[in-house]
């Protein structure tokens, strides 16, 4: 093998059987190393064999079960080529592209002495008195392309702006402890899952359990329920914008980021009808556009950007809020 193949994305790919040939015939001429190839029906494989992505190609009539099942199970970033489902030609270059992307989260270097200081005391003026106590409680939802797109998301923002985030990423359990500490090296903002009762404060990005069910309460506590999710989706997205809907009312916002599925459509438009924003990232910057498509399509959603532009967004507006409340 040479210098180049050895540098060269290692993926592993599950597909229906008249699509590993073709498939297998893209990567190669992506230069893409090909290091597992198994039916999609076949049982998770035990052994990934060192890749770095896992890439799905399904049909449009393959069983979604599987698919979740394969979504849950996986260690490793998923990237789905439903292709085969339509006439549309993929290109390398393209497939190559998203897939780079797609696996660019988990090779985040850690921030530099100087760049990771984080303030212990955030000095900002809040709404309700409440030093260091959120002004906007903010979700952001995420999955297939999430962790990049909230990788590039956080480190555009200050860490001291009035609001605190529940992250909402599906993704497998055995992957949350790395999705968190990759996430708290990318920038100044507190990354953690919550414990038994935490608070929405500046500064912290409380990542949702993908195992246990939380709560969050009127006094801007997060509390964990010690039991599994009552839906099949874990976490339950909708759930969540629903719970923080009703409780922060006008004070509650979410932001859609690359994923897959329309499960947190519902959820959306309770932000909304609260008197929250709704934002999603837009479809060309997205791995998978499912997710913030299915928000738009919902007409809650009224504004749309790159991660970056999502943070500059975020930013103009607690400036804005700052000047009217002062």
């Amino acid at each position: 093998m040479n210098a180049a193949r050895n540098n060269s994305l290692r993926v592993a790919l599950l597909a229906e059987q008249g699509e590993r040939d073709r498939v297998g015939a893209l990567l190669e001429s992506g230069a893409i190393e090909l290091v597992l190839d198994q039916l999609y029906d076949a049982s998770f494989p035990v052994d990934l064999n060192g890749a770095q992505a896992l890439l799905v190609s399904v049909h449009a009539q393959s069983d979604r079960a599987r698919l979740e099942e394969i979504l849950r199970e996986s260690p490793i970033p998923v990237l789905i080529d439903a292709a085969a489902a339509s006439d549309v030609k993929v290109e390398p270059e393209r497939l190559l592209t998203r897939l780079q992307a797609l696996v660019e989260y988990s090779n985040l270097e850690p921030l530099g002495p100087a760049q990771r200081a984080r303030p212990e005391l955030s000095l900002v003026h809040v709404a309700s008195g409440d030093q260091g106590m959120a002004r906007r409680v903010i979700v952001l939802e995420a999955s297939v392309g999430g962790p990049m797109a909230l990788a590039r998301f956080l480190r555009a923002l200050p860490s001291n702006l009035p609001v605190a985030f529940l992250l909402a990423q599906q993704i497998s359990p055995s992957s949350q402890h790395l999705l968190v500490q990759q996430l708290d090296r990318c920038s100044g903002w507190r990354v953690a899952v919550p414990g038994n009762s935490e608070r929405a404060e500046v500064g912290k990005v409380w990542v949702v359990p993908v195992s246990t069910s939380i709560e969050m309460y009127g006094d801007d506590r997060i509390r964990a329920r010690q039991r599994p999710w009552a839906s099949v989706r874990r976490p339950d997205i909708d759930y969540v914008l629903r719970n923080v809907a009703e409780v922060c009312g006008v004070r509650a916002g979410a932001i859609m980021f690359s994923g897959l599925g329309d499960d947190s459509a519902r959820g959306c438009v309770a932000i909304k009808e609260s008197g929250g924003f709704v934002w999603a990232q837009d479809a060309a910057s997205c791995v998978v556009a499912n997710m913030p498509e299915a928000a738009r399509r919902s007409r809650v959603v009224e504004f749309s950007g790159t991660p970056e532009k999502l943070a500059q967004e975020l930013i103009s507006r607690c400036q804005l809020e700052s000047t009217s409340i002062n």
